[in-house]
C-alpha cells in the first residue's frame, strides 16, 4: 500500500526530495553509505521538507540512531521482512505519530 521512490544513494534522494511535486510522507534509509551517511541524508531532509517523518535502518548491533544534533531517529535493524518494517512503517505514520518502532 505505499508508493516508493528509490534512491541509489543519499545526493539523489535529496534530490527527489528538494524536487517533488508533493512532500514525502516518510523516509527510510541506511545508516553506512558512501559519501553520505543516514544522519547526515536525515539532517538535510529535514531542511528540505520538516514534516518528513525518518527512519534508520542498520545491519550493525549496537548502532547509533542519535544524530550530530542528538535528536534520535528511530532505528530499525537488518535483517527484517517486507511485511515486519511496512508494519513498522503504518505504525510511524498513523494518526498520533509517536509509535516505537
Amino acid at each position: 500500500g505505499f508508493l516508493v521512490s528509490e534512491a541509489r544513494g543519499g545526493a539523489e534522494a535529496l534530490h527527489q526530495l528538494r524536487n517533488a511535486n508533493e512532500n514525502f510522507d516518510i523516509l527510510l534509509t541506511d545508516l553506512i553509505m558512501p559519501a553520505m551517511n543516514g544522519h547526515q541524508l536525515c539532517e538535510a531532509a529535514l531542511l528540505a521538507q520538516p514534516s518528513l517523518r525518518v527512519v534508520l535502518m542498520s545491519g550493525y548491533e549496537g548502532s547509533d540512531s542519535n544524530g550530530a544534533s542528538g535528536s534520535h531517529i528511530p532505528l530499525i535493524e537488518k535483517p527484517f521482512n517486507l511485511d515486519s518494517v511496512a508494519a513498522r512503517l503504518r505504525a510511524l505514520l498513523a494518526p498520533n505519530g509517536n509509535a516505537k518502532l
